[in-house]
């Protein structure tokens, strides 16, 4: 498989564990503390996006325009959509959303995908909650993107190198302000080990089956006690509970498939192609559904947690996403790529 082919997310490891990443988040959104592993889906998305990039950078013919055009084209147009449709849903019927109280500013910060303040809290986080990921992946990206104006032999030693500066900025000099709490979080170490990972193994790593089977299952096991355990960590912490397992999945997943020995899953491939459209509309209609089993009077003094319940939000919310995906992000997509083709030229390799 090709590079370009595998930075377009083709690898049927990357499609299945993003698919799994979208179902453990979507879960902890409906089941709540029940379920708080389920967070940690966001650390595989982190480290896919790494491993992503890295076979992006890596490129001979990447070109700065070129990179940051299918960044932006690629995760803005579905989260503005979902921002906006969100403030225009808070500004028309604010008592569905006792919570979440509508600024123009915060409004602005979080469609620049800026760290800002909740009004009126010390929360960091954007209007569409699920959006604060997006904070992050966006740094990241701009972490990329000056990268990609070196040569190629250089990058990985740059975005290593920015990202650690970041990381020890905020350990010796660690400040209260919003974009602070986001650039100098432990969290992107998972985004530097992906990218560590994808560019070894473009310059020749090749780990045996056993090994990627090890992997997963060292993967699986660390998720299962964090499970069991029921903790919610936080910093360093959670990058020990969380971010390990997280890097040992996408890690072992590419190996084993690298080794011929993934089989081919149709749902989970298409669950993973519509992952982001499912993680930034299930919050939207967990938001719905809610209303409507209230008007239906199915909601019991449980809420969500009754099991049946429970179970048709899950689903309805994935099968939202997918159809969201494709009546929506396909032709988006679609359209967006024909117009890059006639705007950007291709540069020469270097």
């Amino acid at each position: 498989m090709t590079v370009a082919s595998e930075a377009r997310g083709r690898l049927n490891a990357i499609q299945y564990l993003r698919a799994a990443a979208a179902l453990m988040v979507v879960a902890f959104h409906v089941l709540g503390p029940a379920w708080t592993v389920g967070s940690a889906g966001v650390d595989v998305f982190f480290v896919i996006s790494g491993f992503v990039i890295a076979l992006v950078t890596n490129s001979p013919t990447v070109t700065p325009l070129g990179f940051a055009y299918d960044r932006a084209a690629r995760i803005l147009p579905l989260y503005w959509l979902c921002t906006l449709v969100l403030a225009l849903a808070v500004a028309i019927a604010p008592a569905l959303f006792p919570r979440l109280p509508f600024s123009s500013e915060w409004l602005v910060m979080s469609l620049a995908m800026l760290p800002a303040f909740k009004p009126g809290t010390s929360d960091v986080f954007p209007m569409l909650y699920q959006g604060w990921t997006l904070n992050y992946e966006a740094f990241f990206y701009v972490v990329a993107l000056i990268a990609v104006f070196l040569p190629l032999r250089q990058r990985f030693l740059a975005i290593s190198a920015i990202l650690v500066a970041f990381l020890a900025a905020g350990h010796w000099f660690p400040s209260s302000k919003a974009w602070a709490r986001v650039y100098t979080d432990p969290l992107l170490i998972e985004f530097l080990a992906g990218y560590a990972f994808g560019h070894l193994r473009l310059h020749g790593l090749r780990l045996g089956r056993l090994a990627g089977h090890a992997l997963v299952a060292f993967g699986l096991f660390g998720f299962g006690l964090a499970a069991m355990s029921g903790e919610g960590p936080d910093g360093w912490h959670r990058i020990l509970v969380w971010g390990v397992p997280a890097f040992c999945l996408v890690a072992g997943g590419v190996v084993v498939e690298d080794r011929g020995a993934l089989p081919t899953i149709p749902l989970a491939g298409l669950i993973g192609e519509a992952s982001y459209a499912i993680y930034l509309t299930h919050g939207l209609a967990i938001s719905l559904l809610v209303v409507v089993w209230r008007r239906l009077g199915l909601m019991t003094p449980d809420g969500l947690d009754a099991p049946a319940l429970a179970v048709a939000t899950f689903g309805l919310c994935v099968a939202g996403g997918i159809v969201f995906h494709r009546l929506v992000e396909q032709p988006l997509q679609r359209r967006l790529k024909r117009r890059k083709r006639v705007r950007i030229d291709p540069a020469p390799a270097r």
